[in-house]
């Protein structure tokens, strides 16, 4: 977990880190109408990729 004030660099030095070792970057997108089942089928999704095709995942998601 990162933790820090805005333009810190901290989604830059994850992206940085998720390339490094190889891992696949992704990102929540939240748009109007986002809700909790939106969020389970995402979880849902990454975890059957992870599990399935064993890939490696970073996953992060913004206070904003």
């Amino acid at each position: 977990m990162l933790i820090g004030v805005g333009g810190s660099g901290k989604q830059s030095l994850t992206k940085l880190a998720s390339y490094i070792y190889g891992m696949e970057f992704k990102q929540i997108e939240i748009v109007k109408g986002y809700g909790v089942n939106n969020f389970r089928e995402f979880v849902k999704e990454m975890m059957f990729k992870t599990g399935i095709t064993g890939s490696s995942i970073a996953f992060t998601m913004t206070d904003s």
